[in-house]
């Protein structure tokens, strides 16, 4: 799947809108319920970035996913679920004036509700689309950084609106 990231709240004051990739892989334990794993890469930038202070802020999901999938309708199911997990939180910035340089790296818990469709294609191929609002736990130790370079961020939470293809085994 490809991601589009929004930030929300303190998370959006100093940083864009981000990307990702992400690999699900889930097993239907029933018609109606499937239990997943979601790994993947996000990234964001900054909104105003100064020339002198290149900064990256990444985040990689190893997370859990339940999923409910409703009554197929008109060709497509919908879907609902929640995630929860453990997400490798990134953040990296370099002075090229100071040369003080920043790589601080930690693990937080998050968790997100999803909402979705998946369509079928085409020779057993179908198109998965879904919308989560993700909430990262407060970041300690990143927080320390962004806060002495990009203010204060209490937890990282933004709305990711996702696609991809789906190959059922």
């Amino acid at each position: 799947m490809v991601g589009y990231n929004i930030p929300f709240g303190e998370f959006s004051d100093s940083w864009g809108s981000g990307v990702g990739l992400y690999g699900v892989f889930e097993y239907k334990i029933s018609p109606d319920f499937g239990i997943g794993l979601h790994i993947g890469y996000q990234f964001w930038e900054p909104i105003l970035e100064d020339p002198n202070n290149i900064s990256l802020f990444t985040d990689i999901p190893i997370v859990l996913e339940l999923m409910y999938y409703f009554e197929k309708a008109k060709g497509f199911q919908p879907y609902a679920g929640i995630e929860t997990g453990f997400h490798i939180i990134t953040y990296r910035s370099e002075n090229r004036l100071t040369n003080i340089k920043n790589n601080i790296e930690e693990t937080n818990m998050g968790f997100a509700p999803i909402a979705g469709m998946i369509v079928p294609f085409g020779g057993g191929v179908f198109v998965d689309v879904n919308i989560k609002y993700t909430t990262i736990l407060k970041s300690d130790k990143v927080n320390n950084a962004l806060r002495s370079n990009r203010g204060n961020i209490e937890n990282l939470s933004h709305i990711g609106v996702n696609a991809g293809v789906s190959f059922p085994f």
